[in-house]
């Protein structure tokens, strides 16, 4: 399983979208998950849906990560998170230009 989690990581880049880290990645999926977690099977399940989805995942820091699900406020789709890019980029340049 971890060998697959590594690829999936590889395949999006080995870096966080918004802040480039390669520590501490996790593998977002833009649309929710519905997986099998209550059979008991979900992190299985959930790793071989990243692999058969990858258009529809995001690798974030897990500061990143857990910030986005506060900014999106359980709208987890594609809409907040290129928001949540875009307010992130805002307020990057923002600071750096002060």
């Amino acid at each position: 399983m971890e060998k697959r989690l590594q690829q999936t990581v590889s395949q999006l880049g080995g870096k966080c979208l918004i802040c480039s880290s390669r520590e501490n990645l996790e593998v977002h999926h833009i649309f929710g998950f519905t997986g099998n977690r209550k059979r008991g099977r979900g992190k299985l399940t959930r790793i071989t849906d990243w692999l058969r989805n990858m258009d529809k995942l995001a690798l974030l820091c897990h500061h990143h990560h857990k910030e986005y699900h506060n900014f999106c406020q359980g709208e987890i789709n594609k809409e907040t998170l290129l928001d949540y890019i875009l307010y992130k980029y805002i307020e990057h340049t923002e600071w750096s230009n002060k």
